[in-house]
């Protein structure tokens, strides 16, 4: 583990920008690592649970998947940007508890290498990296997956080679029931395990249709969209949430609430994910998607009394041509 303190201050980007709304946690940075992978090969990945994610990427209406159209880095970093690094994308199966499945079995998609720098300058650098896909992948909308990165062997680490950027659960100050969801294979082990601190890795993808994702935040404090979006502590933070909609301004987002995920139902060229037995008829937040975003904070504090789970997605209708979208379901846990 590096401190992030190191980092040299010039973000850089590379890759296609054409892929759309991202799903990504995306909160303080705590540090950039490599996990337990050290000079050797391996993958870190971040997990993406069915238990507090459904229906994401362009729905599959004839089976239980969806297409994701771009990976998503912030960050990836070099420790000696003088030298070109490479990488490849995965996406794994798997599931909550025993974590991606190991080895060719358990790969949904490997990208062939990506390579960052040189750079500019000398010292560590950080790149935000988007790769579209020229043909989307599926994903599965309705169980676990995982996304991450393979690493090469880094004999010289760690003063050179590529890390990715984390953030810790004492950094994102989320609620001790989040479930760790960072996952690292190390070399050919036959299992993945987790690195340290209930981490969050800063990897995710793109998707055509609108995204919504939650945040947590203290005060008048800055919003966290890492994993405490989904974990905040009841009686100290306040509850935001965003949808990420490029290309739909001016059109109506309508988040609503429910008790729980229930079985997908296609509806508006999407996947209903909300439980319609518990679904509250009052909508949680109403708005209109301008320059590609809707934020909101409609809990300032959530409750000290409140515990539970608490399932929300947004439907987006465009008033003039009178169609309608859906978002992904995401799951809060208090």
């Amino acid at each position: 583990m590096r401190s992030i303190t190191s980092l040299a201050a010039c973000l850089c980007l590379a890759g296609s920008l054409s892929a759309q709304n991202e799903v990504m946690y995306s909160g303080t940075v705590s540090f950039t690592s490599r996990g337990n992978i050290g000079t050797g090969t391996g993958e870190v990945l971040q997990g993406f649970d069915s238990t507090h994610w459904r229906s994401l990427g362009a729905a599959n209406l004839a089976g239980a998947t969806g297409k994701i159209t771009a990976m998503r880095g912030n960050a990836i970093q070099d420790q000696d940007q003088t030298t070109p690094e490479t990488f490849q994308w995965v996406i794994r199966s798997g599931d909550e508890t025993t974590g991606p499945v190991t080895g060719t079995a358990g790969e949904l998609f490997v990208s062939g290498n990506q390579t960052l720098g040189p750079g500019t300058g000398t010292g560590p650098v950080a790149w935000i990296v988007t790769t579209a896909l020229t043909t989307p992948i599926d994903v599965p909308s309705e169980k676990f997956f995982a996304v991450g990165v393979r690493l090469p062997a880094s004999p010289l680490w760690s003063t050179d080679g590529p890390s990715v950027w984390a953030t810790s659960q004492a950094t994102d100050l989320s609620s001790t029931k989040q479930t760790d969801s960072a996952w690292q294979i190390i070399g050919t082990a036959a299992t993945a395990t987790h690195p340290s601190a209930f981490r969050t890795w800063r990897m995710g993808f793109n998707q055509a249709p609108a995204a919504l994702q939650l945040g947590h935040f203290v005060g008048s404090g800055t919003v966290s969209y890492a994993q405490g979006g989904n974990f905040p502590i009841p009686g100290t933070d306040g509850l935001a949430m965003r949808v990420l909609g490029a290309g739909l301004d001016g059109q109506v987002a309508v988040v609503f609430l429910s008790g729980k995920f229930a079985p997908a139902l296609p509806i508006f060229g999407g996947k209903w994910a909300l439980d319609l037995g518990t679904l509250v008829s009052t909508p949680f937040v109403v708005g209109t998607i301008a320059t590609g975003t809707l934020v909101s904070q409609p809990v300032p504090l959530i409750p000290a009394t409140i515990t539970g789970d608490f399932a929300f997605q947004a439907a987006l209708f465009d008033l003039t041509t009178f169609a309608g979208s859906l978002t992904n379901a995401v799951n809060l846990t208090l």
